[in-house]
């Protein structure tokens, strides 16, 4: 998607006559290292450090972790983003109000997608928290998933662009 993204920037920029034109600069950009370059430059610009991106333990950590594993077997053939949103949200990563503190460690990992054959006892996904309980979390993530016996039809990341 991101490929995709910057191609048409380059192309509505007027630095490429196509956007079969475009795509090849913005992969040289990441093959060669100098995107990961200006994303160190924006963290440290905004105070962060810079070696985050290359040691992901810098960042926050949490205590505990919880997995979520399958029952059934078969493909993925949904997420419901919003049962997992909700269920990051009782583990820190999100607010209900506007007083609520953020947990900036807590998560999701979602370690299988939509498209994805499962198995019983395959982890679905990991929940990653400190001081909550994760049982409400864990419940909303486990019913986010759905498993059907046929795999689902695959569809674009991008469906249309619209022009003007």
């Amino acid at each position: 998607m991101a490929l995709t993204i910057a191609s048409y920037m380059i192309w509505l920029g007027g630095k490429a006559a196509s956007m079969e034109q475009a795509k090849p600069p913005v992969e040289e950009v990441i093959a060669s290292g100098q995107a990961l370059f200006k994303f160190r430059e924006f963290i440290a610009n905004q105070g962060g450090n810079p070696a985050i991106v290359d040691d992901y333990s810098l960042l926050p950590q949490t205590q505990n972790e919880r997995e979520i594993r399958s029952d059934v077997a078969g493909y993925v053939t949904g997420i419901t983003a919003t049962d997992i949103g909700y269920a990051a949200m009782h583990l820190g990563a999100g607010r209900q109000t506007k007083e609520d503190h953020l947990d900036y460690a807590a998560g999701i990992h979602l370690t299988k997608l939509v498209g994805d054959p499962v198995q019983p006892g395959d982890v679905l996904c990991v929940l990653k928290y400190n001081d909550r309980n994760p049982e409400e979390s864990a419940l909303l993530a486990r019913k986010a998933f759905q498993i059907g016996a046929v795999p689902p039809v695959r569809t674009d990341y991008i469906l249309d662009v619209v022009m003007e």
